[in-house]
């Protein structure tokens, strides 16, 4: 198993987080790492994202849970799980008025062993996804000119070929990062 943690408490209710995370379209706005996410956000729905971490490339997600205002769950992967991504999107309310929001994934499967190493570390895209959604919810800002570019450079053909949710993430100022890499599936 292989999965990234990031989380952030944002000075605002749960529902306006909540606001700024059902509209895909307005991702790259506040998310560096996200080039466009086609399709619309609800139970069920189809979404493919397209991050700066494997440029041009989608990456197909299903919207897996979605319980308004708390939590809301991408997944992706290969037939009969054979490499699975799930991405966990978690807002807490917390006194007085705040949110604790903690974006997680954990990559598993059999392949994992042969791909693993072949992943991008994905913490600082998980840091400036946190960041983003901080700022955009309580400033209503864009994300500033991060320096983020195009970076396929660093995927292998194999990691491109098989990671399914190499989405646009990423936390910042203030949030705690964690990840863990194993092998294992």
């Amino acid at each position: 198993m292989k999965e990234y943690l990031a989380s952030s408490v944002i000075d605002a209710a749960p529902e306006r987080v909540w606001g700024v995370l059902r509209n895909a379209a307005a991702y790259p706005e506040w998310d560096p790492y996200c080039q466009r996410i086609e399709g619309e956000i609800g139970q069920g729905a189809k979404l493919k994202v397209y991050s700066k971490l494997s440029p041009g490339r989608a990456f197909p997600v299903r919207v897996t849970e979605l319980e308004a205002n708390r939590r809301m769950v991408w997944t992706g992967g290969m037939p009969l799980g054979l490499f699975k991504g799930v991405r966990t999107f978690s807002l807490e309310p917390k006194p007085g008025g705040a949110t604790e929001f903690k974006l997680h994934e954990v990559f598993s499967g059999p392949m994992l062993r042969l791909i693993g190493g072949s992943l991008p570390d994905m913490t600082e895209a998980f840091e400036a996804f946190v960041s983003g959604l901080k700022r955009r919810v309580e400033n209503g800002d864009s994300h500033p000119d991060s320096g983020v570019t195009d970076r396929g450079e660093g995927l292998s053909r194999r990691a491109i070929f098989f990671v399914p949710l190499l989405a646009p993430l990423a936390l910042g100022a203030g949030a705690e990062v964690a990840s863990s890499n194993g092998s294992g599936g």
